[in-house]
């Protein structure tokens, strides 16, 4: 083998050396990339475990809340109360008001179906003229203030009632 032969097969070697270089710089790329794609679907998969399961805790502890408020555990109904002011409740809220208010005569139930009653109606103003609806919100009103709620009897000296 000449010192030509020689060369060719040195630099046939380099290239062939040089292109997998190449490839596996390539490749280390896309691994590290498609590594980055992947921690990042782990972390939104785990983020969407969490969020479930939050959702979920959350779901039983307000079903636990309703059979306790529903048995007329004032605690509970405060906690609930927490909860229901914090997210739309298309109305279950006043359900909930209405019997702790009158199965345990409860001043803050009082006064939230008041509350509840007072912004129902004003999510639906063709109530406002229901003598009948206006009736009910301020005997719930006049009650929240007879037993000692202080809002209740400055809403109550507001209307003249």
């Amino acid at each position: 083998m000449n010192k030509k032969d020689k060369i060719l097969i040195y630099k046939r070697n380099l290239k062939i050396v040089l292109v997998n270089l190449i490839l596996l710089t390539i490749f280390g790329f896309y691994y590290v990339e498609r590594q980055k794609q992947l921690d990042v679907l782990t972390t939104e998969n785990a983020n969407r475990e969490h969020f479930f399961n939050l959702h979920k805790r959350r779901e039983i502890l307000i079903k636990s809340l309703r059979r306790n408020v529903l048995n007329g555990d004032t605690i509970a109904y405060n906690r609930l109360r927490g909860i229901y002011m914090n997210t739309p409740n298309e109305g279950e809220f006043l359900f909930y008001s209405i019997i702790v208010a009158n199965k345990c005569h409860y001043p803050l139930a009082y006064y939230d179906v008041y509350l509840e009653i007072r912004f129902l109606e004003k999510l639906m103003p063709d109530m406002s003229c229901n003598k009948e609806t206006k009736t009910l919100l301020h005997e719930y009103l006049k009650v929240a203030a007879r037993l000692g709620h202080s809002k209740a009897k400055y809403d109550l000296r507001q209307l003249h009632i």
